[in-house]
Parts: structure tokens; C-alpha cells; sequence
């Protein structure tokens, strides 16, 4: 018996969503994968972030900051600084299919008044679904997957929002069966779409395993157990996806 689900949020297809609740706007604020552009929702409730049609775009594909398309998974996160950044990646070529981090600043502390182009993160880094953390010292890190056909979980210091430092590891890979589902084995092997979740005290990386186009896309959790989080023996993956079919 096929079953359906209808989206409550929104009609339209929107992949890779992303919200966030600003107390000091009183806004919640949420992007998606729209392909050609970034654009910038905002409601007072979070039920209602697409369909009151608030929004603005602060950002267009094209040769004048070197991205062409394929702008994928946005996150905006808010820095010790007080302004916002979105972190997303897009192809640097007009014909081609590798990808470049990017990063957006905020105008002003309120997102909703507009965003500059700060830059790529790196040149000559292949990486896709950037997501940043925040620690209660106020040093940044980003999560990015990268790579060709295997795709691994990579974690970098931060010495600014815009700017990658130094220290950096590869902190997941697919190893368990459920992240290996033919054809996704060898080297064609995912992980993909990190985010940092804190609870209390114990900090995790929610990601997702296998293809996206696949019914057996799943999502992994990686636990910090303390220790340098640009390494990988501070992270132990548990050994089975949170939702089994």
C-alpha cells in the first residue's frame, strides 16, 4: 500500500531546510536549497516560515563572484561578532560540477537587511553542506563533507567566520553496514549533511549516510567524548542509524 505525506510547512519542494530563532529580531529565519540563489525567509512563527511570503534574495548565481550554480544546504549562523553568516557552496565553473564553500556577511546585525559576498572558503577545496559550532568560548568551527565519489565528514577550526585555520581532521566515514547499502560501498561511500546538535552537557553531529535519491538514506550520530574537536579520536560513532527500517 503506497502512503503519502503532505509537507504542512509547504507545498513546494524544499530541500536541505534550514531555520534559526533570533530573540533580539524576534524573527525565526530559514533558508533552502534554491539552486540559483540564496534566499532568506522569516516569519513570528515557525509554522509559518514559507507560507507568509516574507522573504528577500541575498544572493544570485554568476560570474561576478565566481559561482555559477548548484547553491546547495545554506546555513545562517549568528558569530561572537553579532552578524550573521550563511555558509553554503555552489560549482565555481560555468560547466563544471566541483564545488566551493562560500560564505555571506550580514549587512547589519538584522539579517533581513541584506547580506555581502565574503568569500570562498577555499580555492581549491571540494566540499559540500558547511554547518558551523559555536563553543562557550566563542571559537568557531565548521563541519563539511569532502571529497569525490567517497564522501567523508571533515571538522576545521575557524580563525574568523570567513576564514579557515589550520587544525583539521577527518571525523567520519562510512564503516557500518547501514551506511554502505549497494551501490553505495567502496569508494562511492557517503556521509553527508553534519549538523551540531548540544544537549546539556553532551554535544553530537546528526548526518546523513548512503544517497539522497535512495530509500535507504539515513541519519548517523557521531558523540564528542572530549578532547581537541578537530580530531578524530574525540568522536565515537554510534553503531546504529537513529530510525531503523
Amino acid at each position: 500500500m503506497t502512503k503519502t505525506f503532505r509537507n504542512p510547512l509547504e507545498n513546494r519542494d524544499a530541500p536541505d531546510p534550514f531555520m534559526t530563532y533570533d530573540p533580539v529580531t524576534g524573527y525565526f529565519y530559514a533558508l533552502f536549497t534554491c539552486g540559483d540563489r540564496l534566499e532568506l525567509y522569516r516569519s513570528r512563527h515557525a509554522a509559518r516560515i514559507l507560507t507568509d511570503r516574507d522573504s528577500r534574495v541575498v544572493f544570485r548565481v554568476g560570474r561576478e563572484h565566481g559561482i555559477y550554480d548548484c547553491v546547495w544546504a545554506p546555513e545562517m549562523h549568528k558569530a561572537p561578532n553579532g552578524k550573521w553568516y550563511i555558509y553554503t557552496s555552489g560549482t565555481y565553473q560555468p560547466e563544471g560540477w566541483e564545488k566551493r564553500l562560500f560564505v555571506m556577511e550580514s549587512e547589519t546585525a538584522d539579517p533581513f537587511d541584506g547580506f555581502c559576498f565574503k568569500g570562498k572558503l577555499d580555492e581549491n577545496l571540494h566540499a559540500i553542506d558547511p554547518t558551523v559550532y559555536t563553543d562557550e568560548q566563542g571559537k568557531q568551527y565548521i563541519c563539511y563533507s569532502n571529497g569525490g565519489s567517497a564522501q567523508h565528514l571533515f571538522i576545521r577550526e575557524l580563525e574568523n567566520p570567513w576564514t579557515l585555520a589550520e587544525k583539521c581532521d577527518d571525523v567520519s566515514h562510512a564503516e557500518y553496514d547501514w551506511e554502505m547499502v549497494p551501490p553505495y560501498v567502496g569508494k562511492d561511500t557517503i556521509n553527508e549533511g553534519a549538523f551540531f546538535v548540544k544537549n546539556g552537557e553532551r554535544l553530537f553531529i546528526i548526518y546523513s549516510g548512503n544517497g539522497c535519491w535512495s530509500d535507504d538514506y539515513c541519519l548517523g550520530v557521531l558523540e564528542y567524548t572530549g578532547g581537541e574537536l578537530c580530531d578524530r579520536s574525540s568522536w565515537k560513532k554510534h553503531p546504529v542509524p537513529l530510525f531503523v527500517k
